[in-house]
């Protein structure tokens, strides 16, 4: 307790002095004491003894302070009319998309110009209600590379695109546009050209 006590005047004469504005100078005595130049306080010599561990960890978070989840903090979902009835006005298969609208579409792509495509999706929803659609990437041997989930707006023109990084096999690739169902709107398909 006593070094404590120690370590609480060493600290306050050295904050009285900071915010004094006064310069404070210590220096060694031969004694082992220290000296202090400042008139705040009167620094008391320092014997060497264990600091006693602070009664909070400060290394470890409080329970309240813990992050949340992913999923805690995530936005609520939308509620998707799954029953809308929509149409596929366009699929188109590019190498991008700008203001909303496909660029370099084509039937072919070469592998060697890079595996990422997008596919372009406008749907005609004309009873305006949000619903889901899902875009897949299904390879020349029939697997699918995944049902990308987009969600359609309130609108009755939607323009979205789905992406992958993955045409990276030679062939027929098909790209396929189902509903929130599950039922099949639409299909196109591209080739991946090797050389």
């Amino acid at each position: 307790m006593k070094t404590a006590n120690v370590f609480l005047v060493v600290s306050l004469a050295l904050n009285a002095a900071a915010c004094s504005g006064q310069r404070t100078d210590l220096r060694g005595e031969p004694d082992g004491g220290a000296k202090s130049n400042s008139p705040a306080a009167t620094v008391a010599p320092v014997q060497s003894a264990e600091v006693p561990k602070p009664a909070l960890n400060l290394d470890e978070p409080k329970a309240k302070e813990v992050a949340p989840k992913a999923k805690e903090i995530a936005a609520p979902k939308a509620k998707v009319n799954v029953n809308a009835p929509i149409a596929i006005k366009r699929l188109v298969v590019s190498r991008g998309v700008e203001n909303r609208e496909p660029i370099a579409a084509a039937e072919t792509f070469s592998i060697q110009d890079g595996t990422r495509l997008y596919a372009f999706v406008e749907v005609d929803n004309p009873s305006l209600e949000e619903t889901e659609i899902n875009v897949s990437f299904e390879t020349p041997d029939g697997r699918s590379r995944g049902a990308i989930p987009l969600h359609v707006g309130p609108g009755a023109r939607w323009r979205t695109w789905a992406q992958t990084r993955f045409a990276d096999v030679e062939g027929t690739w098909t790209v396929s546009v189902r509903d929130a169902k599950g039922v099949l709107l639409c299909q196109t398909m591209f080739e991946m050209a090797g050389s």
